[in-house]
């Protein structure tokens, strides 16, 4: 289980890759193992790397020197320096630019580090903490991630299911983001959730897993205003979901694009016990296979 990773992590010094669609919680647990770990008085620091043009991610992470590049007119100090002591995040971490990979790399293994436009070497005591949604395996066999660098990152692998896999945690993420949004707003008055209005939430598929969930959950609490929830504060995607069945047979009419793959993949296991062969029938690398059957639960 997630907590039994978290709890088990949180007091190494361990390098932690999250792995798992957008809006599965990868920086929400990322958080927790900071929180729960011997660094959690120090600070917490996270990069976006999707966000930021290569020398800027460069030096968001590294730090410059005045004159290093045009722009730079002081000195800056880089985010990995900051978390001195805490934890770097390092959110789509599969975006980072292969000079930057290097450097982080080199990070990794030395535990040291240059401002851009400086010989002078930097060490800190910061751990590593990177998620992606990116198959990181897959973009090491077509040459865009360093397979040094993933196997530096990978120390410790968690996957994060998307919600519609986990429905049993949909009733423990409701109450835990309706406590944080309480706690948030103390003025606001808890809204109430009848058992229909539960019912609906938990059948939901939520395609936008916990971001999405996040959102609803905030937008009836505006709506309550302390009264009970009724069915015409849901969104119109929940109160009229897209049929997902015929009304004739069970088989799905309407499935995710992770359905059909874990389907694909179950039947080619079914056939092919040797896992090389079974890859190349499906087209992929044996490490991708492998992260794929983790990831749906295939034994």
């Amino acid at each position: 289980s997630l907590e039994e990773f978290v709890r088990k992590v949180a007091p190494t010094d361990g390098t932690v890759l999250l792995v798992g669609e957008s809006g599965t919680g990868k920086s929400e647990l990322a958080k927790m193992i900071h929180e729960l770990s011997p660094r959690s008085p120090r600070p917490f620091v996270t990069v976006y790397c999707t966000t930021l043009t290569e020398s800027l991610l460069e030096s968001e992470l590294f730090g410059h020197v005045k004159g290093s590049f045009t722009g730079a007119l002081q000195d800056k100090v880089g985010k990995l320096e900051l978390a001195d002591g805490g934890t770097l995040f390092l959110d789509e971490i599969g975006d980072l630019t292969p000079n930057g990979q290097a450097k982080l790399l080199r990070f990794l293994q030395d535990r040291v580090f240059e401002r851009i436009g400086s010989n002078k070497e930097i060490s800190v005591d910061t751990r590593i903490i990177a998620a992606t949604n990116k198959d990181l395996a897959e973009a090491v066999s077509t040459g865009k991630f360093r397979e040094d660098l993933y196997y530096r990152l990978n120390m410790l692998e968690c996957i994060l299911p998307p919600l519609r896999h986990r429905k049993e945690d949909v009733p423990i993420m409701i109450d835990r983001v309706l406590r944080e949004l309480a706690a948030k707003t103390p003025k606001a008055v808890p809204c109430k959730l009848p058992d229909p209005i539960r019912e609906k939430l938990l059948q939901f598929s939520w395609p936008g897993n916990i971001r999405e969930l996040r959102n609803v959950l905030e937008r009836l609490m505006m709506l309550s205003h302390g009264r009970e929830i009724q069915a015409a504060d849901l969104p119109d995607s929940i109160l009229h979901p897209a049929p997902s069945r015929s009304p004739s047979i069970s088989t799905p009419l309407i499935c995710t694009i992770e359905e059909m793959e874990k389907d694909l993949i179950t039947r080619v296991l079914a056939v092919e016990t040797n896992q090389e062969k079974a890859a190349e029938i499906l087209g992929i690398t044996k490490v991708t296979l492998w992260r794929k059957r983790k990831q749906y639960g295939l034994p």
